[in-house]
């Protein structure tokens, strides 16, 4: 067993509880999806020859001549910054956020800075009753977003003791069932994830924030916002630390989000 597996088996050991973390990058933020169906359907000879994984680890591939790899990126390029239709959904909530038409008409007219500009204003948008028209339309979308991502299955993830020694003791037994992954959170369809929230529990209002409140929230939906607004209101105090709301989770793979508020920094 290796010095860092040894340091961590004692740190689980010693700990009495532990909280799994994950983040998402300014990718995913954007809007774009490197994975799924749309990765197979426009680059399945790039996957046959190299046995890319995804568009993102392609992007890093040592090709082995300028023409390979500028016929990689020129496709590249293309399906993820021309080739993409664009939703109207953002429109449905321009017309109920007025205020936000002039700083919206400064976005440029392409895939990936109108689905940020959807984001911005779905992050932005306060809880209160949404219109049938832009759920319809809204969960098309994510819906479509997550297919793209690929959804991550948390029993065919190897254990830490699949990855390292296959003796494992008595006392190394939660090896057997602790899994160490980085990636994603939002593809994850697991009973539940964890939200590191705040104590107001309504998601993160900054737009297009890198934080896993606003990842979660913005691959979820409104309705996650909505549903939490409706807890908060029911408990009549904001969220002590060390506790935690479950809701649904709409449009993400999992079933339930346990928000969680976190101590202070």
């Amino acid at each position: 067993m290796s010095a860092t597996i040894q340091k961590l088996k004692t740190a689980i050991e010693n700990a009495g509880a532990i909280l799994v973390g994950a983040g998402s990058g300014f990718s995913t933020a954007a809007g774009y999806t490197y994975s799924g169906k749309r990765f197979h359907r426009h680059f399945a000879d790039f996957i046959g020859k190299y046995h890319f994984g995804d568009m993102y680890s392609a992007g890093f591939y040592p090709f082995p001549t300028p023409e390979e790899k500028w016929a990689y990126w020129s496709r590249h390029i293309y399906y993820n910054r021309y080739d993409q239709p664009k939703s109207p959904v953002h429109k449905i909530l321009l017309e109920e956020m007025p205020r936000y038409k002039a700083d919206a008409a400064t976005f440029p007219d392409e895939i990936h800075a109108q689905r940020r500009l959807l984001r911005s204003l779905m992050n932005l948008r306060h809880p209160g009753p949404i219109s049938s028209d832009f759920l319809r339309e809204q969960d098309i979308l994510l819906q479509d977003e997550a297919a793209n991502k690929g959804v991550v299955k948390p029993d065919e993830l190897p254990t830490i003791a699949d990855e390292t020694s296959k003796d494992i003791t008595p006392q190394d037994a939660p090896a057997r069932n602790l899994i160490l992954w980085h990636g994603d959170i939002t593809r994850l369809a697991a009973d539940a994830i964890v939200n590191a929230a705040n104590s107001a529990m309504l998601g993160c209002f900054a737009p297009c924030h890198g934080c896993i409140d606003n990842a979660i929230h913005s691959a979820a939906g409104l309705q996650l916002r909505e549903a939490c607004a409706q807890l908060m209101e029911q408990q009549g105090h904001p969220e002590p630390t060390g506790q935690a709301q479950i809701t649904p989770t709409y449009n993400l793979p999992s079933k339930f989000v346990l928000h969680h508020k976190g101590p202070p920094t």
